[in-house]
C-alpha cells in the first residue's frame, strides 16, 4: 500500500492533468434552432454537412453559414427537434 503522501501527490497530479484538460479543450460553438422545414430545404440545397440524432433532438453543420432567423446573426451549427409522429 503506498504511503498516504504518495496517494496526496497522485491525486494532485490527477486533478491537475483534469483542470488542464479542460483548460486546453476547445469550446463548443454554439448553435442555433431552426424550423423543420428550413432545415430540409438546406438538405435539397446541399448544405448540410453532418447531422448527429440523439432522442427527439437533431444536432449538426451546416456546410456554409446560414442566418436564422433572416435578420438574425450567422452560425454554422443548428439544433432542431423531430417531429413526433402519433403511433401508427
Amino acid at each position: 500500500m503506498p504511503s498516504r503522501r504518495t496517494l496526496l501527490w497522485f491525486l494532485a497530479i490527477l486533478l491537475a492533468n483534469f483542470l488542464l484538460i479542460q483548460l486546453l479543450r476547445p469550446g463548443g460553438e454554439t448553435s442555433i434552432t431552426v424550423p423543420y422545414t428550413f432545415f430540409k430545404e438546406e438538405v435539397s440545397k446541399g448544405n448540410v454537412e453532418a447531422i448527429y440524432s440523439r432522442g427527439d433532438t437533431l444536432t449538426g453543420r451546416f456546410k456554409t453559414p446560414v442566418t436564422w432567423p433572416p435578420s438574425s446573426s450567422t452560425l454554422s451549427a443548428i439544433t432542431l427537434m423531430r417531429p413526433t409522429l402519433p403511433p401508427p
